[in-house]
């Protein structure tokens, strides 16, 4: 009986963490014998087509440091240079939660600048109070900004 309960629970947990991070829902379904784990050309290819960030979100996870960095500033680039604006911001949004590289607050400042009507239906004031720090965009630029 307890290896029915812990079972119950563990899907119980896991359906709260897939809820709470979209990208993880790629892993899970991975994980369990699904949708194999997307690369990152082909996850930023599904975010310019579908505008569906998921995949993105799952190989940006799975990075960390610089790497993590950089790929985040290139896929926003990628997606904001082709026009793809909408999906650009709501994946800064999500990198914010799982990166604090400076080239995430420059992208934030960005989308600010350039983007308002989009900053105002993605970027709430709890979420620039929580997540944006000026100081930190500031120091970067279109060429980057020595991400870290």
């Amino acid at each position: 009986m307890a290896g029915i309960s812990t079972a119950i629970a563990l899907g119980t947990a896991a359906a709260g963490v897939m809820a709470a991070a979209p990208g993880l829902r790629w892993l899970w379904r991975a994980a369990q014998g699904g949708t194999p784990a997307p690369t990152f050309r082909g996850a930023l290819k599904a975010a310019r087509q579908r505008q569906d960030i998921e995949p993105l979100l799952a190989v940006l996870g799975g990075l960390s440091g610089e790497e993590q960095a950089t790929r985040i500033n290139q896929a926003v680039r990628h997606l904001w240079d082709g026009w793809e604006r909408e999906t650009a911001t709501r994946l800064v949004r999500e990198a914010a939660a799982i990166c604090d590289a400076k080239i995430v607050h420059y992208w934030i400042q960005r989308v600010l600048e350039v983007e308002p009507e989009l900053a105002a239906l993605h970027f709430g004031p709890a979420f620039l109070e929580e997540q944006f720090r000026p100081d930190l965009a500031r120091g970067c630029g279109a060429g980057g900004c020595g991400c870290g």
